[in-house]
């Protein structure tokens, strides 16, 4: 009988590398995405991008038919069966299951859905980053797709918004917590990021033991490369004489591009133009940001932390970090996360 395997992300945390290094081309995986050869984006099966990416991802209760997502899952398990060879596991790698983008569902709903559909014996791989770290990520990441706020700006959003912003996200505690009740403590595998950087052979090798697969012998590549800081001067230069901010009635789903094959097979027309625009706008101010910000003498884009912000992020992640290094056994005092200094 063939496993199942869920890496849920978190997002900027190797998901990429570890798709594409790991998931992807590991020959006892039967690995239904994201991360092909064809691109960092894609889904080798088009039908699982858009039960992923649309349906757990995005649908209401009352528009979510479970039965239909599992008949595809149960498809593919079918497929994986009669695969040969030595395939062990099967499963699914997408790093927005532990986040909330717009018109996402919680957390919440989301790993019911994935316990429903992939099965209460499901293993969990999920990466974890140091909270403020992560926001600096998450911002150079938002502007590459148009965010025309300053860092401290931002921030000051994340904190105005706490009730539903990205920060709730960043309680990885609760995430772990939420998953073991669902899936069994035992079944989680989380990391941070620190230690998959630190040594990213050597976590492999444990991912490999967790997945009871082979270990590849070898490490994750670095793929997805972040723009330099003054690379990101210029990005944030572009945005403010670029007028597009993913606001198109399809596009203002973060990304929408990449629900492209919903709009085409379940609604039977394909995307508006603003999200085509909006698509290439972004891929266009990349590249020249990329070119533009290896000029020298650029200033690299300030992306300090107020005094009064720092303490509120030291407060607010405290407790949640205090109990994730208990129930994990780690050192993130070492690690420089929030709050544990005192």
């Amino acid at each position: 009988m063939i496993g199942t395997y869920l890496h849920i992300g978190g997002p900027k945390c190797a998901s990429k590398s570890l798709q594409q290094g790991f998931f992807h081309p590991h020959p006892q995986l039967y690995h239904l995405g994201m991360g092909s050869a064809n691109g960092m984006v894609t889904w080798p099966h088009s039908d699982m991008q858009r039960v992923v990416e649309v349906d757990i991802r995005l649908k209401r209760d009352f528009a979510y038919h479970p039965d239909q997502v599992k008949a595809v899952i149960a498809r593919h398990r079918e497929a994986a069966e009669r695969a040969g060879g030595d395939v062990r596991m099967l499963g699914a790698s997408y790093e927005n299951l532990s986040c909330t983008l717009p018109h996402d569902v919680d957390l919440t709903t989301k790993a019911i859905r994935l316990f429903d559909v992939f099965g209460a014996e499901s293993k969990i791989v999920f990466v974890f980053r140091n909270q403020i770290s992560l926001i600096k990520s998450v911002y150079a990441e938002l502007l590459c797709a148009g965010l025309k706020k300053s860092f401290v700006e931002y921030v000051d959003h994340l904190i105005e918004t706490q009730y539903r912003s990205a920060l709730v996200d960043m309680q990885f505690d609760s995430l772990v917590q939420l998953y073991a009740h669902l899936f069994g403590a035992e079944r989680i595998f989380a990391t941070p990021l620190e230690t998959v950087l630190s040594d990213s052979a050597a976590y492999t090798g444990s991912l490999a033991d967790f997945l009871g697969v082979d270990r590849p012998g070898a490490g994750l590549p670095n793929l997805n490369q972040s723009l330099t800081p003054q690379q990101l001067t210029v990005m944030r230069r572009l945005n403010d004489k670029t007028n597009h901010d993913l606001g198109g009635s399809q596009a203002d789903l973060m990304f929408g591009f990449r629900q492209e094959n919903y709009f085409r097979e379940e609604l039977g027309r394909g995307l508006s133009l603003d999200a085509v625009i909006d698509q290439q706008l972004i891929a266009f101010n990349y590249r020249l940001a990329s070119e533009i910000g290896k000029a020298p003498g650029l200033a690299p884009l300030p992306m300090d932390l107020r005094e009064d912000q720092r303490r509120f992020l030291d407060d607010y992640f405290r407790a949640e970090n205090q109990r994730l290094a208990e129930r994990l056994g780690l050192d993130l005092r070492a690690m420089g996360y929030p709050g544990m200094a005192s």
